[in-house]
């Protein structure tokens, strides 16, 4: 499984609570939890196009649970939670997009609070990466774009009654917050409010979802984050082409910038089966992947300090 070695080894096997990487099942791959449950009966899928091969998708009237108790008490435990999303809601979704919930107590009763999730202080504005405990809401000061796969991650520690926010492997803020972290015992939710209240559901993807229980550095968060790069920013998706996709033996990459750019293709497993340099003037590069099993691959494109993301697909 992508990235389950390189995050047993930056984070520590018995610091993960849960990693659900989604690849067609709802299992934790590493990590003291059980598998995620479809308790409210309105299904789920998974999506063919996550980030990292399959993604878990929900349409905004769909969430899962976690039906596990004392995993997390962040009124003496520092944590960091992060994941791939890509949301795909309306503008006029509520101002509340959630990926992981929890309860305050075991049996559901009590103040909850997100973990995680996406935030906007007015319906129709650009959403944050968001959280609400304790009663109080914090947000990253960058703009997550709707449509684009964004990793988020925030870092909660009781100590200081502190969060740090990053998007796509980047510090991006930090705020205090006095009422955060209270005791708290209960189950989670993954995307949606754990009363059930469904104008809070996500709607989109979610890939690669973590709870740790430790608040990781900026490094760690990007080893987690990332497949061998040293920036995540973005390049728009139109400035790349690849076909045929999915392909059998060979399939072209094409650069609308005529720029020098490296690509390297790994597989599920994290192994980098293909490293290709585009002198700057070349428009198309083929790249023959025969001896490669079939199945899905993650291809990055780096023009300077960009990385573009595309998946591929042998059949």
């Amino acid at each position: 499984m992508l990235f389950s070695t390189i995050s047993s080894r930056v984070i520590g096997q018995s610091d993960t609570i849960f990693h659900y990487a989604f690849e067609g099942n709802l299992n934790n791959d590493s990590g003291t939890a059980g598998a995620l449950v479809d308790n409210l009966g309105n299904g789920f899928a998974f999506d063919q196009e996550g980030f990292f091969g399959q993604a878990l998708s929900l349409n905004g009237a769909q969430y899962l649970s976690l039906v596990e108790y004392g995993l997390l008490d962040p009124s003496i435990s520092a944590y960091t939670v992060c994941a791939w999303v890509k949301n795909t809601s309306s503008p006029n979704h509520g101002s509340e997009h959630i990926v992981l919930h929890q309860s305050k107590n075991i049996d559901e009763s009590g103040a909850s609070r997100y973990f995680l999730g996406l935030n906007t202080s007015t319906i129709g504005v650009p959403l944050a990466v968001g959280t609400f405990v304790g009663g109080d809401k914090r947000s990253s000061a960058t703009p997550i774009i709707r449509g684009e796969w964004t990793h988020i991650a925030i870092v909660g520690n009781p100590a200081d009654q502190s969060f740090r926010f990053y998007v796509n492997g980047r510090f991006d803020n930090s705020t205090t917050a006095a009422n955060a972290f209270e005791a708290s015992q209960g189950g989670f939710r993954v995307g949606g409010h754990i009363s059930g209240n469904l104008g809070k559901s996500w709607e989109g993807l979610i890939d690669d979802l973590y709870l740790i229980r430790k608040a990781l550095t900026e490094a760690k968060i990007q080893a987690v984050a990332k497949v061998n790069t040293t920036s995540l920013s973005h390049l728009t998706s139109d400035q790349i082409e690849i076909f045929p996709n999915p392909f059998q033996k060979t399939f072209r990459v094409r650069l609308l910038q005529m720029v020098q750019a490296e690509i390297q293709v790994f597989d599920l497993n994290g192994r980098m089966v293909s490293e290709e340099r585009v002198p700057a003037g070349t428009s198309e590069i083929l790249l023959d992947g025969e001896a490669w099993p079939d199945g899905p691959y993650h291809l990055t494109l780096q023009i300077e300090d960009q990385i573009l993301h595309r998946m591929l697909v042998k059949r």
